[in-house]
């Protein structure tokens, strides 16, 4: 059976070591290299009696700058005494990837075709650390034996991306946690650290609300319950086409409602994508003639808060931005790792580089401006990206990259504003997202019109953004506010009734209530789900 002892007897005598970028010659293990002084500390949690802490520390004592590609935590066996092998929490790295129960141990297979942006591919690198032929859980997993139950994860997650790499090696369990420099430069004499790991265990499956308890902690979170009921305008209504008529009409209809005496539960309205080309954020006048100022007081003037969603790293190569600061993007880097064909111009996403000054200062003005109109939501999409690039400006991690740039957008807006997030991975958005998109998308607009197809995508998506959703809800509450996206009513989307209800009675245990639909369109019946 596992104990205090035992577990720091197998940490303190597992592997550690780091890998540079010159992997071949100057990987080592137990911090006795000559080129890289290592550190472990492993330190048991006062919160937690059955739990340690394991982080380490590394510095260039060579004579020359090294280039760090990644440094392995702790790489371990579990012994048989935990008794036989029931299941485990897997969790990728997006919201749009899985976050499930396993029956089994398996390889994780790379997906260099469809939906490359759910994985990481820096995890299926042997220079940073790949365990060949493992299970690959990103920032935390959970592993159940017949008599106890083992958690491993990242309590700090600014810094770097963390992996848990799990084996059924002969029906031994292999254990190796990796922290993800992402090839930035150490200099000589200088320091870094990874992030703060724990490993949790307990004979009862309560450690997923302990580990979240402790992620709270250390990352200092305050006032993490929040709750928001909105109406988004109008994606899954109609695609990204918003204008000024469209919200107007909507806002119209609820007028209506109130004055017939029911009862409004929505308490923001968000203008979604579609009302300038992607990138030109400021260009919206051909959607919003009267401008964003006006429909912000409209929307204001009713008693709501007014959203609006920035996807602020990309551009389409037609837009003006791309056009005229060709230089602030990366060259050569398509962003949307979708599908194969992401290559195409018109389906293409250029992407900035966060880290450059003038990159930060237009960002800054375009979310400074949104909030002098009124605009108090913001709905922060399309940042995963910069998770498969390194040639940033500045010497950071793709999770530093990231963070910086939340930081230059909660920088340029005053304390009142509430974020949302979209796609974006996901350990880097604690202690910067207020409401957290926890799955994938509810449907696929550009499938409406196909009577069969449709209900079988759409069905497929709702079903894993629920089974998302649920793996990852130990988080809600405690870390942010799990969002299960919009409630989409429309009868063309070819959903199953009961995946709707379900989403609507997870959706009504969380803070975070949506609807998709153009309102003008619903029946009283789809009102009477009661979220407007």
């Amino acid at each position: 059976m596992l104990n205090n002892h035992r577990l720091r007897k197998r940490l303190k005598s597992s592997k550690y070591g780091i890998s540079f970028r010159d992997r071949s010659s100057d990987f080592y293990q137990n911090g006795n290299g000559r080129n890289i002084q290592l550190k472990r500390k492993i330190t048991k949690l006062k919160d937690y009696s059955n739990s340690y802490q394991v982080e380490v520390e590394l510095k260039n004592i060579s004579k020359t700058t090294k280039f760090i590609n990644s440094v392995v935590i702790a790489d371990f066996t579990l012994p048989k005494t935990l008794g036989s092998f029931v299941d485990v929490l897997y969790n990728e790295w997006t919201q749009s990837g899985s976050c499930k129960i396993l029956k089994e141990i398996k390889k994780t297979e790379r997906s260099d075709y469809i939906m490359m942006r759910d994985q990481n591919p820096f995890s299926f690198l042997e220079e940073y650390g790949y365990l060949k032929g493992s299970l690959i859980s990103e920032w935390f997993s959970r592993v159940s034996f017949e008599k106890i139950h083992l958690m491993v994860g990242a309590l700090t997650t600014s810094d770097q991306y963390t992996v848990i790499y799990l084996k059924n090696d002969g029906g031994l369990i292999k254990v190796c946690v990796v922290c993800q420099f992402d090839e930035v430069e150490l200099p000589v004499g200088e320091k870094l650290k990874t992030e703060k790991v724990v490993f949790m265990w307990d004979k009862k499956s309560c450690l997923e609300n302990q580990f979240a308890k402790l992620v709270s902690k250390r990352m200092k979170l305050k006032n993490v319950v929040r709750e928001i009921s909105g109406i988004c305008c109008a994606y899954y209504a109609q695609g990204n086409k918003v204008n000024e008529e469209y919200v107007m009409n909507t806002l119209y209809k609820i007028d209506e409602k109130k004055n017939a005496g029911h009862l409004v539960n929505t308490d923001t309205i968000l203008i979604d994508a579609g009302y300038c080309e992607f990138g030109d954020w400021l260009n919206y006048k051909n959607q919003f003639p009267k401008g964003m100022k006006y429909i912000a007081s409209e929307i204001r003037s009713r008693g709501f808060k007014a959203g609006i969603w920035i996807a602020p790293i990309i551009a389409t190569i037609n837009s003006q931005l791309y056009q005229t600061h060709k230089n602030w993007f990366f060259q050569g880097f398509e962003g949307r790792k979708t599908q194969p064909f992401d290559f195409i111009d018109s389906l293409s996403l250029m992407i900035l580089d966060p880290t450059l000054a003038e990159v930060k200062n237009y960002l800054g003005q375009v979310y400074r401006q949104y909030y002098d109109w009124g605009f108090r939501v913001f709905k922060i999409d399309f940042v995963y990206p910069l998770g498969f690039t390194t040639d940033f400006s500045k010497n950071v991690t793709r999770a530093q990259a990231l963070t910086g740039l939340l930081d230059v957008i909660k920088s340029s807006v005053g304390k009142d504003a509430v974020f949302l997030s979209a796609i974006s991975q996901l350990s880097p958005l604690v202690g910067y997202i207020d409401f957290v998109r926890t799955g994938i998308d509810t449907t696929s607009p550009l499938s409406y019109g196909f009577p069969v197809f449709r209900g079988v995508v759409n069905n497929y998506v709702l079903k894993k953004n629920i089974e998302s959703f649920k793996g990852r809800n130990f988080l809600n509450g405690k870390v942010w506010n799990a969002d299960i996206d919009c409630l989409v009513l429309n009868q063309n989307t070819g959903l199953d009734k009961n995946l709707i209800i379900e989403q609507q009675i997870l959706m009504n245990q969380s803070n975070s209530r949506w609807v998709g639909d153009y309102i003008q369109n619903l029946n009283e019946e789809m009102i009477g789900y009661g979220l407007i």
